[in-house]
């Protein structure tokens, strides 16, 4: 029964990049994210470093997402080192997302990214 239960609740996530503002792309991520969507073409692990190669500042939004595996996790964290190197910044937008920031902090990653919780404080231009 509660496998089932689980079944019925699964959200298909989706990957949107829009550009905001200058010099930024934001990735809203909806639903619900695993190694099934992250890996496949199109998906965050391919978009990723694509989008930071292109831009000093790339944020993600998570706070419509509704669960993510340590795929995504690791996507985050690879994406993380691969901004530092190019002297980029990447954000995580949380807002109102508390399963994924439990997620986050479960893993130990939390505090090693740039978490904020609104759109303004994601879009903010990197310090120089």
């Amino acid at each position: 029964m509660k496998v089932q239960q689980a079944a019925e609740r699964f959200i298909p996530g989706s990957l949107t990049v829009i550009f905001p503002v200058a010099d930024a792309a934001l990735v809203e991520l909806r639903g619900d994210h695993d190694l099934a969507l992250t890996s496949k073409p199109g998906g965050l692990r391919e978009t990723l470093p694509i989008l930071i190669d292109a831009h000093p500042l790339v944020a993600i939004d998570l706070s419509d997402a509704s669960f993510i595996d340590s795929s995504v996790i690791s996507t985050l964290m690879v994406g993380h080192s691969h901004a530092r190197e190019r002297g980029s910044s990447l954000r995580i937008q949380l807002g109102g997302a508390p399963v994924v920031r439990r997620a986050l902090e479960l893993s130990g990653v939390f505090h090693q990214l740039d978490v904020v919780e609104t759109r303004n404080e994601a879009l903010r231009p990197p310090a120089a």
